[in-house]
């Protein structure tokens, strides 16, 4: 399903939404990543509270069974009750139809980019306190019944502040897992 997702049309239409604002009044202000599934921009609203906000591809926003699937990642989202778990504030569709959420903001990097970025290896140290960390929210999850179902390094961000967050709750389907 993604081969028809070319990514340099993904990245110039993501960027091009940068200095735009959602529908609820959230102003796009940097474009952080790109992945499969959506772009993902650090956002503030008018009292200048900072949020992050996933966009979901205008290609995948054409296939009811993909937005279905990305508004049920919000709602499971929502249901983890960790500390290290991503944070639902609001949902919407942009002018242009596509479905985004609005996350409390998590900056910092994937760990497939802090491997990209590291020549060699994470330390073993840094590698076992990022599966400790991950291990935490998703036995959370579990324990609310939720499954992530296309758990990678894409779905991972360590954050500035050196919390372990994990992306992607229920997007399985989403991803053809």
């Amino acid at each position: 399903p993604f081969a028809a997702m070319d990514p340099a049309i993904l990245a110039t239409q993501a960027s091009a939404r940068v200095g735009t604002t959602t529908p609820d009044g959230w102003a796009l202000r940097r474009l952080e990543r790109i992945d499969l599934v959506a772009a993902t921009y650090e956002a503030e609203d008018g009292s200048g509270r900072a949020a992050t906000v996933r966009a979901l591809h205008a290609p995948l926003a054409q296939r009811p069974d993909a937005t279905l699937a990305f508004g049920a990642t919000a709602r499971l989202t929502s249901e983890v009750e960790h500390e290290d778990a991503v944070r639902l504030v609001t949902t919407g569709t942009l002018a242009e139809g596509q479905p985004y959420v609005v996350l409390a903001p998590y900056p910092g990097e994937t760990v497939a980019e802090l491997v990209a970025r590291r020549p060699g290896r994470v330390p073993p140290g840094e590698a076992l306190r990022i599966v400790h960390d991950v291990l935490a929210v998703l036995e959370a999850a579990h324990a609310a019944g939720v499954v992530h179902g296309a758990l990678g390094p894409d779905q991972l961000v360590l954050t500035d502040c050196g919390a372990m967050k994990i992306l992607g709750f229920g997007a399985g389907p989403l991803l053809g897992a």
